[in-house]
């Protein structure tokens, strides 16, 4: 009798300790939900000067990011500037998918860091957040996706109890083996379905790449800057605040992405005041595909006690590898009777790289 009740104890002791698996690899799994779609600009880079467009590249949600800007300058091995992001929630939390989803605002919320090098020595130093209120290429909120963890957690609890059906039973069982048989033959009945989880991730990834890499986005940021006049960095003092917003539209099927940009900034005049206002609004298309692409870009930029700015731009973007991209862009400014301008540049971006499955 005391053998039966230590089988049945210890039994109930696994079952409990088994219900968290599932969760557990839930959990493990939101980082699955990673695609490797453009890595995007950041508030911090835009403000410094690092973009020459008045558009906030949106793209896909990464926990950290790396932005080298100005590759063709005169030493392209320390780039002219420099930005990282970070989701800080991805990063210092675990979430499931149910709770990724139900608090996505706060989990897409990123914060960037950026610094420059003007080309009198004067340093600028910059603090950006951004947050994707609207974001359909996000796998970790894929309904499919949602599903099927679901049905994988449904399937652990009929395996638990199957499970301890077939095996208390059995001859060879007894309270020390009991545990690592019921556990064995839980992880087999899920094992199916964990391949099946993988595989509708794989697929789901591959055509959001392929077909939904321009879906709806809109985010909003904001960043603040400030300046020093040597590279010491001594006597920083703040230069500029700027505001974002900017929405995502599919064009073309899936061969094409709009982008509608808006920008507010209050630049530090030469009075040592701030008072220079500024309004922005751009357009950007691209045509291609997740992996290249091409885009034309128009912006306007007024500013107050100043002539109105016009830009015309072409560039690429181009996927490297898992997470390593480059884009290139070339164009023409031009403000008032001032002559026209060439402007352009060469970005690298690293960012966390999908999980291979």
């Amino acid at each position: 009798m005391r053998i039966t009740i230590r089988v049945v104890a210890s039994a109930l002791l696994l079952l409990g300790t088994a219900a968290t698996l599932p969760a557990q690899d839930i959990e493990d799994r939101v980082e699955a939900g990673r695609i490797d779609l453009a890595v995007p600009d950041n508030p911090a880079f835009n403000i410094i000067g690092g973009s020459s467009s008045e558009i906030l590249r949106p793209s896909s949600l990464r926990e950290v990011s790396v932005l080298l800007g100005d590759m063709l300058s005169s030493n392209p091995v320390i780039p002219k500037a420099t930005a990282f992001e970070i989701s800080p929630m991805l990063l210092v939390s675990n979430p499931t998918l149910d709770t990724y989803a139900a608090q996505r605002w706060l989990y897409s919320t990123r914060v960037s860091f950026a610094t420059s090098t003007e080309n009198n020595g004067a340093r600028q130093l910059s603090f950006g957040i951004r947050i994707s209120l609207i974001d359909e290429t996000d796998l970790r909120t894929n309904d499919q996706l949602l599903d099927a963890y679901r049905d994988l957690a449904d399937l652990s609890n009929t395996a638990q109890s199957k499970c301890f059906d077939e095996i208390r039973n059995r001859e060879d069982v007894n309270a020390d083996n009991m545990p690592q048989l019921i556990d064995s033959c839980v992880r087999k009945k899920l094992e199916i379905q964990g391949i099946l989880v993988d595989s509708i991730i794989r697929a789901e990834r591959t055509r959001i790449r392929g077909t939904s890499w321009n879906s709806a986005i809109l985010e909003i940021g904001a960043a603040g800057a400030a300046r020093s006049s040597d590279s010491l960095v001594a006597n920083l003092m703040s230069s500029a605040y700027s505001f974002w917003a900017t929405l995502a539209q599919p064009v073309f099927g899936p061969h094409g992405q709009l982008l509608i940009g808006l920008r507010g900034a209050s630049v530090r005049g030469a009075d040592n005041a701030f008072g220079e206002d500024e309004a922005a609004a751009a357009l950007r298309c691209y045509v291609g595909s997740n992996d290249f692409k091409g885009f034309l870009e128009f912006d306007f930029l007024a500013r107050s006690g100043m002539t109105p700015m016009s830009t015309g731009a072409l560039g690429i973007e181009l996927n490297l590898s898992n997470g390593i991209w480059i884009d290139g862009s070339a164009g023409l400014e031009k403000a008032g009777s001032d002559a026209t301008r060439i402007t352009g540049g060469v970005n690298l971006r690293l960012a966390t790289p999908e999980v291979t499955l």
